[in-house]
C-alpha cells in the first residue's frame, strides 16, 4: 500500500509510473508531523553546478553554442533562486564542483548558505545533502526540500504546498514530465537515504523507481503537480511559449530567450 496525499493508493503502476486516482480511498490521517510552519526550521536545498563549457545543459548543444548555453544556465539558476528568496524560505546552495566555492559565491552572492555536494553519483549527493541539513550543529532543518535549476518558471506556491504537505506526510515528491522528479522533500524524522540507492538516474524510470522504494519503506508521500523541466531545445521552445502565455516575461531566462528566438524565428 502506498499512501499519497492522505489517501491509500491501491493501484500505482510501477511499470508505467502512473497513479490511477479512480480507486483512491480516503483514510484517517495519523498526523505524521504536527509542527506548524512557524515552528519548523524549513530549508530549501538548491542543487547547482558551476557553469563551465561542456558541463551544463549539454543536450542543448545541438541548437545552441556553448556561450549561449552558459548564459541560459546562469539565468535558470538566478530565476529559481529569486523565486525561493521571494517565498521567504531559507536556502542552502549545494554546489558542484567543491573547488569552485569562491566562484559560486561571487556569482550568487553572500545572502545564502553554501554547502559542497559530496558523493560518487547524484543519488549519493542528494542523500548527503539531506543528511547535512538535518544533522548540522547550527539550526538543523526540521523539514527540507531539494530542487534543481531546470525549471526557471518555478512557482513559489509549489514550495508552500510542498512544505505544507510535510505536516501530514513523511515526504513530498514532484514528478517531472520526462519521468524524473523536480522536487523531493522530507521531514527530518522520516528521512531515509535508501530512496536514492540504485536509481536509474537520467532516465524516465527515476520517478516510478523512487515511488517503488517509498512504498517498500512504508513512507507516506504527497505527490505534487507535474512540472516540465528543460533538458532539450524542444523543452526550451515549449518553455518560451508557455512563459509568454502565463505572463512570465519578467524572468531573466525569458528575456534572454527573446534575444535568441527573435534572431532565429
Amino acid at each position: 500500500m502506498l499512501c499519497c496525499q492522505g489517501f491509500e493508493v491501491k493501484n500505482y503502476d510501477f511499470t508505467l509510473g502512473r497513479l490511477s486516482y479512480g480507486s483512491l480511498r480516503l483514510v484517517q490521517n495519523p498526523g505524521v508531523n504536527t509542527l506548524k510552519k512557524t515552528e519548523c526550521n524549513q530549508n530549501v536545498l538548491l542543487f547547482v553546478r558551476y557553469p563551465e563549457k561542456g558541463r551544463v545543459k549539454t543536450r542543448l548543444e545541438t541548437h545552441l553554442d556553448q556561450d549561449k548555453i552558459l548564459h541560459l544556465y546562469r539565468y535558470f539558476v538566478e530565476d529559481v533562486l529569486s523565486a525561493i528568496k521571494k517565498s521567504g524560505f531559507s536556502v542552502t546552495i549545494c554546489y558542484l564542483p567543491p573547488e569552485r566555492e569562491r566562484e559560486i559565491k561571487a556569482w550568487l552572492g553572500p545572502a545564502s548558505a553554501y554547502a559542497p555536494q559530496t558523493g560518487a553519483d547524484l543519488g549519493q549527493r542528494m542523500g548527503n545533502a539531506f543528511m547535512q541539513a538535518f544533522t548540522r550543529t547550527t539550526s538543523p532543518a526540521d523539514q527540507a526540500l531539494l530542487i534543481g535549476s531546470d525549471f526557471p518558471d518555478l512557482d513559489s506556491g509549489i514550495l508552500d504546498q510542498a512544505f505544507d504537505s510535510l505536516s501530514q506526510n513523511d515526504m513530498t515528491l514532484g514528478p517531472a514530465v520526462d519521468g524524473g522528479y523536480y522536487l523531493i522533500g522530507f521531514n527530518r524524522l522520516s528521512f531515509i537515504k535508501e530512496v536514492f540507492d540504485n536509481v536509474s538516474w537520467g532516465t524516465g524510470q527515476v520517478f516510478p523507481e523512487t515511488m517503488q522504494k517509498v512504498d517498500q519503506a512504508g513512507l507516506k508521500v504527497h505527490v505534487l503537480p507535474e512540472w516540465q523541466d528543460i533538458d532539450t531545445f524542444e523543452d526550451l521552445e515549449l518553455f518560451y511559449r508557455r512563459a509568454h502565455e502565463n505572463g512570465l516575461e519578467h524572468l531573466e531566462t525569458v528575456q534572454y530567450l527573446h534575444t535568441i528566438f527573435s534572431r532565429n524565428p
